[in-house]
């Protein structure tokens, strides 16, 4: 590898499609790095030391606009960052509108403004990327559990899926200004910590193969068959008992 990178732990990181030769990773100890990552060589194209004061939890591209970087961390700062104009300063640092530290960050793949942000302090927060003075919508969801991850549908503009750690997964709707919670999914024993829709389709169904082939997969290796649907696919994981479920979202799209 060219260049030197933070030897601290990686937090985060994200695949920059838009270029599709780009890494950026979140450090632990606040920093920020940019890899180019070829078939040849990865060299370190920017490496921002205390980009955040404390852990940097997450880092996201934005969708739309090429060289957009978000990031936020432990320190409740959310910010935005110009990987043409190098890491050296934020174009954007918002430090109030969390209380607590900012856990998960992404731009809406089917909406060019829109990105959404989770937080410690259970809280989902809606922003357009065009005026990121203060959030224009923001829901307190009370759910026992920091929003540690979210997730955007990729087929249906209003629908995100929420890691709530001690309170399980919502699926969440965006419609008319309000964050509404559609389903919630529970039968994890653990922390609630990954969760992403299944891809495989444009229509966002998962075909008879994929789910014959489903398995809840616990620590003692235990796995139960799943019947075969045409509702939207979703995997989940928790933390201490190291499982992952595989499971429909059952609402009307």
């Amino acid at each position: 590898m060219k260049g030197g990178i933070s030897s601290s732990m990686c937090l985060s990181l994200d695949w920059d499609a838009l270029s599709g030769q780009q890494v950026s990773i979140s450090h632990s100890d606040g920093a920020l790095s940019v890899v180019d990552v070829r078939e040849s060589d990865i060299e370190v194209l920017e490496q921002r030391e205390n980009a955040h004061d404390f852990g940097a939890w997450c880092i996201e591209y934005d969708t739309w606009r090429p060289g957009i970087l978000y990031s936020g961390g432990d320190d409740c700062h959310f910010c935005a960052w110009d990987i043409r104009q190098g890491l050296s300063q934020p174009i954007f640092r918002e430090k109030r509108a969390h209380s607590m530290g900012v856990c998960s960050i992404q731009s809406n793949p089917l909406n060019e403004h829109l990105l959404v942000t989770g937080s410690y302090d259970e809280k989902l927060r809606l922003w357009d990327t065009r005026i990121l003075k203060q959030p224009i919508m923001e829901k307190d969801l009370g759910l026992g559990g920091g929003v540690w991850k979210v997730k955007w549908n990729p087929f249906h503009k209003d629908l995100l899926l929420a890691a709530c750690m001690h309170n399980g997964f919502m699926v969440v709707r965006v419609k008319d200004h309000e964050f509404c919670v559609v389903m919630e999914y529970k039968k994890h024993a653990s922390l609630a910590y990954g969760v992403d829709w299944f891809k495989g389709l444009q229509e966002g169904t998962a075909t008879e193969s994929v789910h014959n082939n489903a398995m809840l997969m616990t620590e003692k290796s235990s796995c139960v068959e799943h019947h075969v649907s045409t509702l939207p696919l979703v995997a989940s994981c928790s933390f201490y008992d190291r499982s992952l479920h595989i499971w429909n979202v059952d609402i009307h799209l």
